[in-house]
């Protein structure tokens, strides 16, 4: 596409691009659909979330250009500082340097738009001060419905709406992305009349389409999540016992990044249940790494809850699923039944229903071939509508409008 006038965005929020979590991932997603568009997109992380270890390990610079999307450090530091009272110097001189370079930026390049993703109201009150002051408008992601997390047991949310971030950020942006159709008819109850476009999770297709794999013998259940979803990981865990995995030899590997004392203590959960010789707990892979265990999995899982979080939220993994060309073993809720369909493109078990779930499971080791074909057709499904250059138009009509 080629580029349009007024076309540069300043993409601020991340504290570890462009390595790490699905918040990460969604960010350079969205930079590489809105370059597609024919924008330029450069992301400030006013400081790092990443040990020394890691950013060493994945060639993170203080500037850097990844996949064509250049990236800043206004902390000068590419790394988290082990010394407390280093990292506390770094963070102030992050929120500095930030400030005095998105004031360059919009004074002498002319960047126009400020895209934000934060779950703190605190947060997008500052930036909105910023972009009136400097005249630059304040685009949000808006991915979570934030006021429900801690609190997935159930659907009632105790936060008043007066200190509610769900029920006040909106007065202080410009525009909106909503990655689901719950947040979308949230927002439009809210003001229906902001400008807004839905996008879901999102992928390179062609990314994952060159990652070849060496090892194609499928002896393996997949899960990739955040160790904050305590709750789905037993889940899990509870319906791979149930199922006849185990009898056949076939593992469960969990890839879960987040709190270290959590990831330790479910290792620990594990090793007291006796299942330390089937279940294998992963943490902080390589990307390229993750994807070819994407690509060798029987069928990769992601149950979903019934609770207002699940209801919101569309877990990035999805898009990543469908682009490994293997099963995907989900729930009927939230999001999901938008798209797939049981035993068409996905397989839908019951949400929060264990039997039902180990009886998918059970349907991949029974019926291989039907699995792979679920598979493509999963993928077919997501090369249309989880591709990120689906919503290149989309997105460049919603920031020039």
């Amino acid at each position: 596409m080629s580029k349009i006038r007024n076309n540069k965005i300043l993409m601020l929020g991340s504290t570890g691009f462009p390595f790490g979590s699905a918040t990460i991932q969604r960010q350079i997603q969205l930079a590489k659909s809105l370059i597609n568009a024919g924008f330029e997109v450069y992301v400030i992380n006013n400081r790092c979330s990443h040990l020394k270890s890691i950013s060493k390990r994945e060639n993170i610079k203080v500037f850097g250009n990844y996949e064509g999307i250049r990236y800043f450090y206004s902390s000068l530091l590419p790394y988290k500082s082990e010394n407390v009272l280093k990292r506390f110097f770094f963070k102030i001189l992050g929120a500095i340097n930030e400030v005095i370079v998105i004031f360059y930026l919009r004074i002498f390049k002319k960047y126009k738009y400020i895209f934000l993703r934060t779950h703190q109201l605190k947060t997008i009150k500052y930036y909105s001060k910023i972009s009136k002051l400097l005249n630059i408008e304040l685009i949000y992601d808006y991915v979570e419905f934030y006021d429900s997390l801690g609190n997935r047991e159930g659907s009632d949310i105790k936060t008043s709406k007066i200190n509610s971030f769900d029920y006040n950020f909106l007065q202080y942006v410009n525009k909106v992305t909503v990655i689901s159709n719950f947040l979308e008819n949230h927002v439009n109850k809210l003001d229906p009349n902001v400008k807004m476009i839905k996008i879901p999770p999102i992928i390179d297709f062609d990314y994952f389409d060159n990652i070849k794999i060496e090892n194609k013998s499928n002896n393996f259940f997949l899960f990739c999540g955040s160790i904050a979803y305590r709750d789905l990981v037993e889940f899990i865990i509870n319906s791979y016992i149930k199922s006849t995995a185990r009898k056949n030899n076939i593992k469960l590997k969990l890839v879960v990044n987040g709190d270290k004392e959590q990831v330790e203590s479910l290792k620990k959960h594990i090793i007291e249940k006796g299942y330390q010789d089937d279940i294998f707990i992963l943490s902080k892979l390589p990307y390229l790494e993750l994807i070819q265990m994407y690509k060798s999995a029987n069928a990769l899982l992601i149950p979903i809850g019934n609770n207002k979080q699940d209801d919101a939220r569309f877990p990035f993994k999805i898009c990543e699923y469908t682009a490994s060309k293997r099963p995907i073993i989900t729930s009927n809720s939230g999001a999901i039944i938008e798209y797939f369909k049981d035993n068409q493109n996905a397989y839908i078990a019951k949400a929060e229903d264990i039997e039902d779930f180990s009886k998918k499971i059970d349907l991949v080791i029974e019926y291989p071939d039907q699995a792979n074909e679920i598979g493509k057709n999963g993928y077919l499904l997501g090369k249309r509508v989880f591709n990120y250059t689906s919503y290149s138009d989309e997105l460049k009509q919603l920031f020039i409008s």
